[in-house]
């Protein structure tokens, strides 16, 4: 199943029936396996858009966090608001895409502190539009030309796709630098931002 698909309402009974499959397959330690490839990710992806990360870390249940600040300025101007939705897409979406690359299948992505990556693009998106409102912006509505018509779900179920699309993209070109930061993370548990952007300059000397 394409890893987008599981939010689609009309394949949710389809993802529920794989997700008692993936259940029986993984495990607690794998959990422990597959977190540190799935926040060095995050992590990766936000720096290959420009932004950068303050930490990031994995526990010993298997669960993991990270914190980052991507690109632009707080501005309610719709070209800022669209990079923003675009930036939240990709590093959101790069966690999963990062298991399916290495394992085939992606554990169904966690909800981050704000909420699901569906409900962020909703309002985000709803915010864009407001701000199209009071400022048209030609430009950026011939990026939303993909948009037209459908209700906002589906709207912000696109967005999150092509968000995984151009996640898979960096990942997949910048894979040593996923691989690199995993292994840190499992040696040390918590890398700071100096330490990760240690390791990203040594994988900067690796062919991509």
């Amino acid at each position: 199943m394409k890893l987008g698909a599981w939010r689609d309402p009309q394949v949710a009974d389809r993802f529920a029936k794989l997700s008692l499959k993936m259940a029986a397959l993984t495990t607690p330690n794998d959990d422990i396996i597959r977190t540190p490839i799935h926040e060095a990710a995050h992590v990766v992806s936000a720096y290959a858009i420009g932004g950068f990360a303050h930490w990031v870390y994995i526990n010993e249940d298997g669960t993991g966090r990270y914190s980052a600040t991507l690109p632009g300025p707080d501005l309610d101007q719709p070209a800022i608001l669209l990079a923003d939705l675009d930036n939240l897409a990709i590093t959101r979406s790069a966690g999963p895409v990062a298991e399916e690359i290495k394992w085939q299948f992606a554990r169904k992505p966690e909800s981050g502190p704000m909420g699901t990556l569906i409900g962020e693009i909703t309002q985000r998106l709803q915010r864009l539009q407001a701000s199209l409102q009071r400022s048209p912006n030609t430009d950026v509505q011939s990026q939303l030309t993909y948009l037209e018509g459908l209700p906002p779900i589906h709207a912000a179920i696109a967005i999150s796709e092509k968000g995984e699309n151009r996640a898979r993209k960096i990942l997949e070109n910048r894979w040593p630098e996923v691989e690199l930061i995993a292994q840190a993370l499992i040696a040390n548990r918590r890398l700071e931002r100096t330490e990760i952007e240690r390791i990203l300059a040594i994988t900067s000397s690796i062919p991509k």
